[in-house]
């Protein structure tokens, strides 16, 4: 597995040069505010919440990291926070769980049987 992970960062850093390093420390910060941020969290708090600062967060830093600050970038990061604010609120997902009559609330409350 060593052998990929290296394999993997040489690739990275010979083709991506700047902004695959930027990318490979974005990666890496990913890991932190999953780790120390998104999982504590996640044990009683609301997941939609917390799964939507984390990835915030993570795309703001990952975003900027790879591709440096730009007109580019801002429209993609605002786009990405967009599309972050409707999660769990327009999906097909949801639809089909509650065609399903499983009864689980997409907000991350309690589910109810049907």
């Amino acid at each position: 597995m060593l052998i990929l992970v290296v394999a993997f960062v040489t690739a990275v850093l010979l083709l991506g040069r700047s902004r695959g390093l930027g990318a490979l420390v974005g990666l890496a910060i990913s890991l932190v505010v999953l780790i120390s941020f998104v999982l504590p969290l996640l044990d009683g708090s609301n997941p939609v919440l917390v799964a939507v600062v984390g990835a915030s967060v993570i795309a703001f830093v990952s975003l900027y990291l790879a591709h440096g600050f730009g007109p580019a970038t801002n429209v993609a990061l605002l786009s990405t926070l967009v599309c972050l604010g409707l999660t769990g609120r327009s999906d097909e997902s949801s639809l089909f769980l509650e065609s399903l009559g499983v009864g689980i609330d997409p907000r991350g409350c309690s589910w109810r049987a049907s």
